[in-house]
């Protein structure tokens, strides 16, 4: 008999496989999600927070500075659990053929994509209220898209989304006082 945690993983990459297949049956579908997946790059969102940060205003700019601390200590904890729990990708290392850093970039859980875009979303959320189911929805979103493209396991995203919100609330807690 398996034990529970190798039955749940089984479980994982079957429903994980079938959504993933059924997003590939509709090219349309497929080509939003592989978009959507890509929102949430490092890169990406660094260069755009370097944009924003050159035209925000001080609210907006002491903002990214604790956005910035958030993803940092985020990918810290992303990378760190990576190379300690090691699961493969859905596809292997093709699976990581968009990162940045593709040969680094081997291991599936937790999704960093998914904690990224929590810290986000926490992150602005809190800052500016108004913004906060968009950017939530946007965050649900993209953290789907990356199991749609065969990336991630759904368990990989429910990963990113706890290392997020714990990193975005200590992160949020340790700043509130000073």
């Amino acid at each position: 008999m398996r034990n529970p945690l190798g039955l749940l993983l089984s479980y994982d990459v079957s429903v994980s496989t079938r959504f993933s297949q059924r997003i590939k049956r509709h090219q349309m579908t497929y080509l939003v999600g592989a978009t959507l997946a890509h929102s949430g790059d490092g890169l990406l969102v660094m260069l755009v927070g370097a944009v924003v940060y050159a035209i925000g205003d001080r609210h907006l700019r002491v903002t990214l500075i604790q956005l910035l601390i958030t993803l940092i200590v985020t990918a810290a904890l992303v990378a760190s659990l990576k190379y300690a729990i090691r699961r493969e990708r859905p596809k292997g290392i093709d699976s990581a053929r968009w990162s940045a850093l593709p040969k680094y970039d081997r291991y599936s859980f937790p999704s960093g994509h998914a904690a990224r875009v929590v810290a986000i979303a926490g992150v602005f959320g809190t800052a500016y209220p108004m913004i906060a189911w968009p950017v939530a929805i946007w965050a649900g979103a993209v953290s789907l898209a990356r199991v749609a493209v065969g990336a991630h396991h759904m368990i990989d995203i429910l990963g990113g989304f706890v290392c997020g919100v714990v990193v975005t609330a200590i992160v949020r807690a340790i700043i509130a006082t000073l």
